[in-house]
C-alpha cells in the first residue's frame, strides 16, 4: 500500500482500548501529512459528575459495553469474559476479567437499573392494572384506571392484582441449602405474564470488603460513601419472604 498523496510507504497500526479496536495508517514520509484513522463506534453511557470528558475510558466504546452486556445477560461475569477473549486470541484477555469488566459494569449498572425500573413499573405494571380495572368507573363516571394512573384513586378502590413470585440465588449448593450472598426476586402479573416488580438483596459489598482489607481500612478509616450492596444481614433463606413483602408494599 502506498500513500495516496506522495506514494511513499505507509505504516498501519491497530490501536485498542480494552477490546474496542480501530486502525491508523500513517505515511512514512516525514514531510507528508497523510493520516487515516478508523475509530470504533462510541457508546452513549452517561458519565458521573466530575468526570473528565477528554479522557477516553473503556465504557466510551460500544464494543466493550456490548461485550459486557452479553455476559451479564446469561449470568456470567469477568472470569468467563476473559477466558473467551483468550480462546479467540483477542486483546486484553488477561486484564478484562479482573479489571475492565468491573470498571465498565460500574457505569453500566445504574443505567440498567433505571431501565429495569422504567420497564417494570411504568410499562408492565400499568399494562397489568389496565387489564384488571378494565372499564370500571366510580360514581362520577370516571374510569378507575385513569384515576389510579394519576394517583387520584382512593385506597379502597385500588386494584387487586394477582401475581406469582419467585427468587433466584447466585449461590446455592442444593435444593435445601441457601448460602448465597445475594438474590433477586420478581413478581409476575397473572394477565400479562410480565414482571411487575423486582427486588435485589445482598449480604456483602465488594467495595466495603476491599476497603476493609486496605491499609486505610485496617487503620480504622471509615468506608467512603458509595452505592453499598450489603442491605441484608439475615439468613439467605429468609431473603425470599422479605423480598416478596418489599415488592408488595413498595410505593410506585
Amino acid at each position: 500500500m502506498r500513500c495516496p498523496k506522495c506514494q511513499s510507504s505507509v505504516t498501519a497500526t491497530f490501536p485498542t482500548h480494552c477490546i474496542a479496536s480501530g486502525s491508523k495508517t500513517t505515511c512514512n514520509n516525514k514531510f507528508c501529512s497523510f493520516v487515516d484513522v478508523t475509530v470504533p463506534s462510541q457508546a452513549n453511557i452517561p458519565m458521573p459528575e466530575g468526570s473528565i470528558a477528554k479522557i477516553h475510558r473503556n465504557v466510551d466504546w460500544e464494543a466493550n459495553v456490548l461485550y459486557l452486556l452479553s455476559f451479564l445477560s446469561v449470568g456470567d461475569g469477568g472470569t468467563e469474559a476473559g477466558r473467551v477473549l483468550g480462546l479467540l486470541g483477542l486483546p486484553n484477555s488477561t486484564t478484562f476479567g479482573p479489571r475492565s469488566f468491573g470498571n465498565i459494569e460500574a457505569f453500566v449498572g445504574p443505567v440498567l437499573t433505571q431501565f429495569a425500573d422504567k420497564l417494570v413499573h411504568e410499562h408492565n405494571l400499568v399494562e397489568e392494572v389496565r387489564i384488571v380495572l378494565g372499564d370500571k368507573k366510580d360514581e362520577h363516571d370516571n374510569l378507575l384506571f385513569y384515576l389510579w394512573e394519576g394517583g387520584l384513586l382512593p385506597e379502597a378502590l385500588w386494584p387487586r392484582v394477582t401475581t406469582s413470585g419467585d427468587m433466584g440465588w447466585q449461590g446455592r449448593s442444593s435444593g435445601k441449602s441457601y448460602n448465597s450472598l445475594s438474590g433477586d426476586a420478581v413478581l409476575v402479573g397473572q394477565h400479562t405474564r410480565k414482571p411487575i416488580a423486582w427486588h435485589v438483596m445482598g449480604k456483602a459489598c465488594s467495595f466495603c470488603q476491599g476497603w476493609n482489607c486496605s491499609k486505610r481500612g485496617k487503620n480504622g478509616d471509615p468506608v467512603p460513601q458509595h452505592d453499598c450492596r450489603a442491605g441484608w444481614d439475615g439468613s439467605s433463606g429468609a431473603m425470599e419472604p422479605v423480598a416478596t413483602l418489599s415488592m408488595v408494599v413498595m410505593p410506585f
